[in-house]
This record gives structure tokens, sequence and C-alpha cells, in this order.
């Protein structure tokens, strides 16, 4: 065998191996998609748990918020504060839910339950009350869909 004939002989091992690297990236690539695609789902999961949680836990919380959403202006100031501080996290929880969907995080029929429950709360009196004082909170982008749900929505859930 030639020098000639080694040198091709390494060039096809190298060709092979850069293949065979490739492939292997490619896996761990989709695997890493996976990974994330799962802690994102999670971590919405978590975030949204621990508000209605509160909710749940809370009777004064919560008679603030169900008061707020059929009328945020009949709260008082304080309590007007603590509403505005839960549609807050929500449209914060809201948000990152449909940023994940636009990164392709987590899947559309996340997204889609997601957006069923926004056209509920777009609808609400209360919530027309607080995005009237408080619409810049959010992004430009979010802001848009959340008008866009407050069109199509129904307004019942």
């Amino acid at each position: 065998m030639t020098i000639q004939d080694l040198g091709s002989l390494g060039e096809l091992i190298a060709a092979v191996a850069t293949v065979a690297t490739l492939i292997y990236l490619a896996a761990q690539i989709r695997q890493n998609t996976s990974t994330v695609r799962s802690s994102s789902a999670a971590a919405q999961n978590q975030n949204q748990n621990t508000l209605l949680l509160s909710l749940a836990q809370d009777p004064e919380l919560n008679r603030i918020f169900w008061a707020g959403l059929e009328a945020r202006s009949r709260l008082e100031a304080a309590e007007q504060r603590r509403f505005d501080a839960i549609m807050a996290a929500m449209l914060n929880n809201y948000e990152q839910t449909w940023r994940f969907f636009n990164e392709r995080t987590i899947e559309e029929g996340a997204w889609l339950g997601q957006l069923d429950s926004i056209r509920w709360f777009v609808a609400q009196p209360g919530f027309e009350e607080y995005w009237t004082k408080w619409s810049n909170m959010v992004s430009h982008d979010f802001a848009e869909v959340l008008m866009d749900a407050s069109r199509s929505g129904s307004g019942s859930a």
C-alpha cells in the first residue's frame, strides 16, 4: 500500500467519522429538545398551579379575584392592588406560555388550552377595567394576542 493509498484511506475514515459524529449530534439535539420541552411545560404548570393554589387557599384573595373580575372598580383601593397583582401574575403566565409556544418548546395543544382560558378572562368586565389601566405591562406582541382573543372570544368557560 502506497502513501497515497494510506492518505485516501485516512480521508475515508475521517469522512465516516464525521458522518457518525453528525448523526450522534443530531440524536443529542433531539433528546435535548425533548428535555427542554418537558421542562418548559412542567415549569409553566408549576407557575399556574402555584397561583391557583394561592387563590384556593386564601379565601380573601379568592373573594377579591372573583369580585374584581365582576367589577374591579367596586373594590377598595387596597383590594384593587391585590386584584391587579393577581391579574399581572396570570398575564405573565399566559405570556410565558405564548412565548414557549412560539419558540416551539411546548405543543400547540397546551397553548390552545391557555388561549381558551385567555378568551374567558378578557371577556370579564373586571379584566376590561384592569386592561384599561395596565395594558402597558405586557409586551406589545402579547397585547395583540390578548386583543385578538377579546375579539374572537365567547366569554364562556
